[in-house]
């Protein structure tokens, strides 16, 4: 007689693992590309030699889009844990902060083309760069 699967039984299998790790690595590879490209101007500023300005909407700008690297360490790390009910309730913030992002990056993309703070490389006219950059 076939019994099914305990809802107890947490081990994982090896392809969940593999998941977990992949996952996990893919996370922490993302988390030190954003500090390394961004460390200098946003994270380091004030210790760095970087000439940009910060302005409330790009600090505000910084601030959400490092709460989304965030939030998704603590999703990669509360699926690997086998807290998935945990991980869709903050999902609900996730996009919440999804659709604010969209409108920080909208926005900070078309004033600081307006301030002329944003400028293609010769040649490429300045709606492409704004297209891309939306």
């Amino acid at each position: 007689m076939a019994t099914a699967p305990s809802s107890l039984d947490r081990s994982p299998t090896l392809a969940a693992r593999r998941e977990r790790v992949f996952f996990g690595g893919m996370t922490i590879a993302m988390l030190a590309t954003v500090i390394a490209g961004f460390g200098p101007t946003y994270y380091f500023s004030s210790v760095s030699s970087s000439t940009v300005v910060l302005t409330p909407s790009l600090q505000l700008h910084g601030a959400a889009f490092t709460t989304w690297m965030l939030l998704l360490a603590v999703q990669t790390t509360l699926v690997a844990a086998g807290r998935t009910d945990v991980h869709r309730r903050l999902g609900v913030a996730g996009a919440v902060l999804g659709a604010l992002m969209m409108v920080l990056g909208a926005y900070v993309a078309i004033t600081r083309v307006r301030a002329g703070l944003m400028v293609p490389p010769a040649g490429l006219p300045v709606g492409v760069l704004l297209a891309v950059a939306l």
